[in-house]
């Protein structure tokens, strides 16, 4: 799980203004469902772009509900992740470099883990 964050340190990928919570909730879409622009942005500042990339990815393809109590229903859409790759590589593939390409998958298996070690840290600590 260091390994973006080593990559960071290093210099390897680049530090850019990043949202930081890139969740499909914080898209605003037009009424034909072509999305518009991001919302809820109190938590932009400087970042990598694997974990925008990530969150999106996290929100995206998961097909049930974040606090769903039915884990059955939890699962990976993989149709998902590959027309929003292709979607945001559309935009951004000439903008990001090729170690940055590379590891560009690894910031949603790094933000699940982020997200699932808060919400066990939440847990252990009464959710409060």
């Amino acid at each position: 799980m260091n390994i973006l964050q080593n990559l960071k340190k290093s210099g390897d990928i680049k530090v850019r203004v990043t949202h930081n919570d890139t969740k499909i909730s914080n898209v605003l879409f037009h009424k034909h469902d072509i999305g518009l622009c991001l919302i809820d942005t109190d938590t932009v500042m400087s970042g990598i772009v694997h974990y925008d990339f990530g969150d999106a990815i996290r929100t995206i393809c998961n097909t049930a509900a974040e606090d769903d109590t039915n884990l059955d229903l939890v699962e990976f859409n993989v149709d998902y992740f590959n027309a929003f790759t292709k979607g945001f590589l559309k935009k951004m593939e000439t903008s990001l470099s090729p170690v940055e390409l590379k590891y560009l998958p690894l910031g949603a298996k790094t933000m699940i883990f982020i997200i699932g070690l808060r919400f066990l840290t939440d847990f252990l600590n009464g959710d409060v």
